[in-house]
């Protein structure tokens, strides 16, 4: 991943990132993801960094993968021959 895209690409290097999904059916649903350094209104980074946390989540299930791909068969597989692969480790509240 990389911040060097097409000129025409409105990249920011130190703001949150955000994507929206919206499916328009029954029911419609709308997503919307944000990465960020910190969502602590307290903390230095607060809303800034999202390129770098949205790479660090891209690394996070690959390297969660390689037990599944460690164990599995020899060949080419796809995350449809995989088990579903979650995330490992402790979660803290905010």
């Amino acid at each position: 991943m990389t911040t060097e895209l097409n000129s025409n690409w409105d990249v920011a290097t130190t703001d949150a990132v955000q994507w929206t999904v919206t499916v328009e059916g029954t029911p419609s649903l709308k997503c919307v993801v944000t990465t960020c350094s910190s969502f602590d209104p307290k903390n230095p980074e607060f809303m800034k960094g999202g390129e770098a946390a949205a790479m660090l989540a891209t690394a996070m299930h690959a390297l969660n993968a390689v037990p599944a791909v460690v164990k599995a068969a020899p060949g080419v597989k796809t995350f449809l021959d995989l088990p579903v692969i979650g995330g490992r480790g402790p979660f803290r509240d905010l």
